[in-house]
């Protein structure tokens, strides 16, 4: 591929991605919770362990525990 043919392959990219994004904005809040079960209920058709361990849940508690607490920091201070 020329430079010129992959510059307008960029292009067109940039413009498909563009407008995949605004689409997705534009989205309900209803249809966002459906595709995101639609994708759950393939996952455990396909087999894939969806449980978390107790140690993943805390580790992921405490992170964003921490998040707020810096959050609130910055708000105050």
């Amino acid at each position: 591929m020329d430079p010129a043919g992959a510059k307008n392959y960029k292009e067109r990219w940039r413009k498909v991605n563009e407008l995949t994004l605004r689409e997705h904005r534009e989205l309900s809040p209803e249809t966002k919770l459906l595709q995101s079960t639609g994708l759950l209920r393939l996952a455990r058709r396909l087999g894939w362990d969806l449980s978390r361990r107790e140690s993943e849940i805390r580790a992921v508690r405490k992170n964003w525990n921490l998040l707020r607490e810096r959050f609130r920091e910055r708000q105050s201070g």
